[in-house]
């Protein structure tokens, strides 16, 4: 794995904890605003623990960071795998025309990471707004 952070036995340990009900710990925040879903995307965590946590806290979705990052636009700055772009974006539609702190839409992420056609199409898709 090329994330630095990745930890298999980590992720092991934060799946028991989400199958356990442990509902609080995927609430809380850090330092930066940041829930446990935008550390684990961030940090090269696999799909199945990101799922799980977004099955846990569907909120999570929903909460920016003190960036102005969604959970979305850290797997795009992270350049996270198509198939983690995917799953976030059809979990929460509207991550598409929300910009971060520093004016960033979704659509300037995937183009400054150089993403595939598909995912710079569907996000174009979803707000075409984004090209004016």
């Amino acid at each position: 794995n090329s994330f630095p952070n990745f930890s298999a036995e980590l992720e092991a340990r934060l799946m028991s904890l989400i199958s356990a009900k442990k509902q609080q710990i995927l609430s809380m925040k850090n330092q930066d605003g940041s829930v446990l879903l935008h550390v684990v995307i961030s940090h090269g965590y696999s799909l199945e623990l990101i799922r799980a946590l977004v099955l846990g806290f569907k909120n999570a979705l929903c909460e920016a960071n003190s960036e102005g990052l969604l959970p979305f636009h850290s797997a795009l700055s992270s350049k996270r795998g198509d198939d983690i772009i995917h799953f976030l974006l059809e979990e929460n539609l509207r991550a598409a025309a929300i910009a971060t702190n520093h004016g960033d839409f979704p659509i300037h992420l995937a183009i400054k990471k150089n993403f595939d056609v598909g995912i710079v199409s569907r996000l174009i898709e979803l707000y075409p707004e984004c090209l004016v």
